[in-house]
């Protein structure tokens, strides 16, 4: 059931069945980083919520769940793209990071789109 869900949520067929907010979305992220980067501990201070809610509000709510599930597989390919439109000093962080995510969303839903 977990594997199915997490595949339609990849793949932007899932549809939850409640309101995509920064527990639901935290919650998720936890899940999926101790899958794909079971080394990295994920903690989600009140900062973190906020950046969180923002991302949910800025992509939208049916586009939050997707994307970030989208970026927490493909971190290597986001950070990427991301860093070769970068300007100034700024460097990709190694493992996925909501403020990142948030500040690059554009990025984000470009490599998104294109892989459709």
């Amino acid at each position: 059931m977990k594997t199915e869900i997490a595949k339609q949520i990849v793949t932007g067929e899932f549809v939850p069945p409640v309101a995509v907010t920064p527990t639901v979305l935290s919650a998720f992220w936890r899940q999926r980083m101790g899958e794909l980067f079971p080394a990295e501990t994920v903690l989600f201070d009140t900062k973190t919520m906020g950046q969180l809610a923002v991302f949910i509000r800025k992509i939208g709510e049916d586009r939050a769940l997707p994307a970030v599930a989208f970026a927490l597989k493909n971190w290597a390919d986001f950070r990427y793209k991301a860093n070769l439109e970068l300007t100034g000093l700024e460097v990709a962080p190694r493992v996925p990071a909501i403020g990142f995510m948030l500040r690059h969303r554009a990025i984000l839903i470009s490599v998104m789109d294109a892989c459709d």
